[in-house]
């Protein structure tokens, strides 16, 4: 099988550069996995929460962070940052929920007092918050993603409709469109959010046992949670919506595009699980990677061990990144 490298992010750090073989029998000789997943601890820009404090911090490499620079954002409730991403020129989005009011630079946001809100924020290179707007619903934002041009993605939950929302912004935070879901059970998830080469977005996430219809698709549950993956066009429209999973919950936590549009998305499974014509077998759980092409088929499927994650015990890798695009 060709070498090919793939970074992901584990639950908890990562030896630098140690090699973890795959168990072969796990993966259908039709798939073209890796012979062997190569595993970097890298610092990267990041986000979170720490008494309403919503920071963010530059660095790279394997070696310990410096701190480029930090800053903080919030009132005097909770508030959450949940996802970043960086443009070309090292402009920093952030999204989360807020609990107004609340200050993000020179910018104050407002909801229904004692409901979380979902926000978006951005900040240039040198930490300057440019930009801070709220989406003005009941709910939360999980995820970013910004493409060439600067326009900038938000998924989330509506908690109102318990729905998904998949909207786009241009740079300078005017709303271009929004979408939304239906079904999918109570509350379906999302969590990993990409730009795609095309202009277009790439989801991922999970819905429960029920019809899920997102962007003129709809796919359905085989049991449980399952993982779900979909790909939309540049004014939101589902090119194609996919899901991958068994009779257990299964979940998709982030997904990467390369420069030819294949899509590696990795999140947790309880084997067995179906990921299109392919098969994780075995006992218990563990993380996955997979790759799609640009139809959204299943190329691979490679179950990776990773670290617990909730009340059951279940392996999950939370991050990938491609390193060309």
């Amino acid at each position: 099988m060709p070498q090919e490298d793939l970074m992901y992010i584990p639950t908890t750090p990562a030896p630098v550069a140690t090699d973890l073989p795959l168990i072969p029998t796990h993966v259908l000789p039709t798939g073209r996995p890796p012979s062997r997943i190569k595993v970097r601890w890298l610092t990267a820009t990041l986000c979170g929460l720490l008494g309403g404090w919503m920071g963010l911090v530059l660095g790279a490499g394997a070696q310990a962070p410096e701190f480029s620079w930090a800053i903080k954002g919030g009132g005097s409730f909770d508030d959450t940052g949940r996802g970043l991403a960086v443009d070309g020129a090292g402009n920093v989005a952030v999204v989360g929920t807020f609990v107004g009011p609340a200050q993000i630079g020179a910018f104050r946001l407002g909801s229904v007092q004692g409901t979380p809100s979902p926000f978006l924020s951005v900040c240039d290179p040198d930490g300057v918050v440019t930009l801070a707007r709220t989406g003005g619903q009941y709910g939360a934002a999980t995820a970013t993603a910004v493409d060439r041009a600067g326009n900038i993605f938000v998924t989330g939950t509506d908690f109102n409709s318990s729905v998904l929302f998949l909207e786009e912004y241009t740079r300078n935070g005017g709303l271009r469109w929004t979408k939304g879901s239906a079904g999918g059970g109570q509350y379906p998830l999302t969590f990993g959010l990409a730009a795609g080469p095309d202009g277009g977005a790439y989801l991922a996430g999970s819905l429960g046992e029920y019809p899920f219809s997102f962007g003129g698709r709809t796919v359905t549950s085989a049991g449980g949670y399952d993982a779900f993956l979909g790909r939309f066009d540049g004014t939101g429209n589902a090119v194609w919506l996919g899901h991958a999973g068994g009779s257990s919950s299964d979940f998709a936590y982030s997904v990467a595009v390369d420069p030819q549009g294949n899509v590696i998305t990795v999140g947790g499974f309880c084997a067995p699980a179906a990921f299109g014509s392919l098969s994780l077998t075995g006992n218990g759980c563990a993380g996955f990677a997979t790759k799609t092409d640009p139809r959204g088929n299943f190329l691979w499927a490679v179950p990776i061990p990773g670290s617990n994650v909730g009340s059951d015990q279940r392996r999950a890798l939370m991050g990938v990144a491609c390193d060309a695009f």
